[in-house]
């Protein structure tokens, strides 16, 4: 039988050089698979290099997700690097919740927290402020005569029926309209249906509301009325729509 060479095993195998370990951290914040725990061998069982390495995984996993969006991610690590990405994940969700406001029309919502982002945010809002307040104008007044349409008259019908006001409405229509389009033209009937709104605006208070029903027709909405009163305003209309004009 051969004598078989017999050798003591080597201690330091388990022990990580300085080498190793500048090249094993440099891996586990750069590289897209971090090295386990167990390839920093004997550092793997001291308790201060394994806090490090669960911050340094702590902080590869957060940042990775607020990469992705994901800001429900949390981890229990802290320290300073961290608490600057938790408060970033935080004002990110705090931005999104905020962006779901102003998609329902809340144009209110103003970001403090995100420096030159911040600013470039709020003159957004205003400006869709400034563009939904013009848009809702022009869907709800009537291009010619600049007073309520039809639309507008709905959404206030609408409003006063839910509030269960007592109201008078009035339903008017120009006689012979089609008539002075077909002999004088449209334009000249355009001038009198610009006319007769500036009549009915005058003639009715602050409190009642004028709208375009469409064609020659228009609508008036009289609230906190008795009937006597409500007789005199719909007298005081035919008479000062009456009255002679000239275009």
């Amino acid at each position: 039988m051969e004598n078989e060479l017999i050798t003591a095993p080597d201690k330091h195998n388990d022990e990580i050089t300085i080498d190793e370990l500048v090249l094993k951290i440099t891996s586990l914040l750069t590289d897209i698979t971090a090295p386990d725990l167990k390839e920093f061998k004997n550092l793997a069982e001291n308790p201060d290099f394994e806090k490090l390495y669960t911050y340094i995984c702590d902080l590869r996993k957060l940042s990775y997700a607020i990469q992705r969006g994901e800001l429900g991610i949390f981890v229990k690590s802290k320290g300073f690097v961290l608490s600057n990405l938790k408060s970033l994940q935080s004002n990110l969700r705090h931005l999104t919740w905020q962006t779901q406001r102003i998609a329902e029309g809340d144009f209110s919502q103003k970001v403090d927290f995100l420096g030159d982002f911040s600013e470039a945010f709020n003159k957004m809002t205003v400006r869709l402020d400034e563009s939904n307040t013009k848009l809702m104008t022009l869907a709800n007044t009537d291009a010619l005569t600049h007073i309520p349409n039809r639309l507008s008259l709905q959404h206030y019908l609408e409003k006063i029926f839910r509030s269960r006001h007592d109201v008078y409405l009035f339903m008017m229509d120009l006689d012979h309209f089609k008539q002075i389009n077909d002999t004088y033209g449209h334009v000249v009937g355009d001038g009198v249906l610009v006319h007769v709104s500036e009549v009915l605006q005058e003639q009715l208070r602050n409190t009642d509301f004028i709208a375009r029903y469409g064609g020659e027709e228009f609508v008036a909405i009289l609230l906190n009325t008795d009937h006597e009163t409500a007789g005199k305003i719909a007298e005081r209309i035919l008479s000062a729509v009456r009255v002679p004009f000239t275009i």
